[in-house]
């Protein structure tokens, strides 16, 4: 019922464009976005008013009662002076557009009102830079990842103890002599319909790695964007990755979330059947949770973990309803002996929060491991294979736990 109110909005919008003498207008999801000359902003609300009426009794004709704050179709409508974007590139003046959107999603996230006002007329020259620095970037992203020119970076997860058990392979681009931040280049990717390069990249230079990984681990997580797994280079450099790794006796974890295992549980299958590598289900509880399907990977013995979102395991210190959340996950892992990782353990509060939790339950602690900026903030392979290498015994390849250096501080 959404979905029709929504695309009764957006037609109606369409069949009056002329008549606002409209810049832009795009739809994400739930939001339309609306960009009108200053002078004819008026009118445009007025239009809304009315036609939020019309989709008010649409919505009781349907019963649609999940047509509420959160979940209603939301107007963002942006007072443009026109001509004072006239010489402004269709490049540089679309990045303008995402800027705004963002910043607006930012600011509302989901408790947007139906009618947001934003005027921008003011804010050409400001737009304008942040744009065209934009644009810079999303040049040298694109480059450094067809070029396969990232570098590996590694993030600990540690056990019940706050011993360093295992990583996850992470991916950081460089600019310069510093890193963009992770999010900037994740967004700039999807934008760019190019997450399976960076997934390419990111597995070619794990197996340049092998020597270094498998000094310092004896097994490792990898994350897959889902639509990679229908691109056969990536299928193809997955399946030389889970053979390399098994001869050099690294358990790969692949971490794909509950949707993406469902639509590829087929592509693996004989090396899941093999125990070459396991599944382990990321971003759990969010989204596509299917019980069903982990019951049947449990029971083949295919899945080994289960990775609680972190934007459920940030909320449990404010939320009774996120704090069962967790429990509940918890005790479905207890009792299908899955290992779970707590994710976003950001703060000593947390990490006790989610001992406390599985001490409850007394849920096994060789299963119970957290990861988080708390324990470890991302650091490059390199630095971490000389800084464990060197504290190694000189007749041994084997990798050893090291303490957590908070663990003086960390009840557990």
């Amino acid at each position: 019922q959404c979905e029709t109110i929504l695309e009764m909005l957006k037609n109606t919008v369409v069949k009056h464009m002329e008549n606002f003498n409209q810049l832009f207008f795009t739809r994400v999801k739930n939001e339309l976005y609306v960009f009108v000359n200053n002078d004819l902003t008026y009118n445009f609300v007025r239009f809304y008013n009315s036609l939020i009426k019309d989709i008010e009794l649409l919505a009781e004709d349907l019963r649609a009662s999940s047509i509420v704050i959160g979940n209603h179709p939301v107007f963002y409508i942006y007072k443009f002076d026109i001509n004072r974007f006239f010489e402004v590139p269709p490049e540089e003046l679309n990045e303008m557009i995402n800027i705004i959107k963002e910043e607006s999603k930012t600011k509302f996230k989901e408790l947007a009102p139906p009618l947001v006002m934003v005027d921008v007329s003011e804010r050409k020259l400001e737009l304008w830079e942040k744009a065209k620095a934009n644009l810079e970037l999303k040049d040298i992203v694109l480059k450094k990842v067809k070029n396969k020119d990232v570098d590996l970076f590694i993030q600990w997860i540690y056990d019940k103890n706050l011993k360093n058990r295992f990583f996850e392979v992470l991916a950081r681009i460089k600019q310069g002599d510093t890193y963009i931040p992770a999010y900037k280049f994740i967004n700039i990717l999807q934008r760019e319909n190019a997450m399976t390069l960076l997934d390419i990249a990111v597995i070619s230079k794990v197996l340049e790695n092998i020597d270094k990984i498998k000094a310092i681990t004896h097994e490792l997580y990898l994350n897959i964007y889902p639509p990679s797994l229908e691109n056969d280079e990536v299928v193809g450099l997955l399946k030389e990755l889970i053979k390399t790794l098994s001869q050099n006796e690294v358990m790969l974890n692949l971490e794909l979330t509950e949707y993406a295992i469902t639509a590829n549980k087929e592509l693996f299958e004989n090396d899941m059947k093999d125990h070459l590598f396991y599944l382990a289900l990321d971003d759990f509880g969010t989204g596509y949770t299917n019980y069903e399907l982990i019951g049947e990977l449990s029971e083949s013995g295919l899945i080994k973990t289960i990775k609680i979102d972190g934007a459920i395991v940030k909320k449990i210190l404010d939320s009774q309803v996120y704090m069962s959340m967790v429990e509940s996950i918890t005790m479905f892992c207890k009792r299908n002996k899955l290992r779970v990782i707590y994710e976003f353990v950001d703060s000593n509060q947390i990490l006790e929060a989610l001992t406390k939790i599985a001490t409850s339950i007394y849920f096994p602690k060789e299963f119970m491991f957290f990861q988080g900026f708390y324990l470890h903030k991302p650091n490059a392979l390199e630095e971490e294979y000389k800084k464990l290498t060197a504290s190694l015994p000189r007749d041994t390849n084997m990798p050893s736990s090291q303490q957590n250096p908070k663990d003086e501080s960390v009840k557990v």
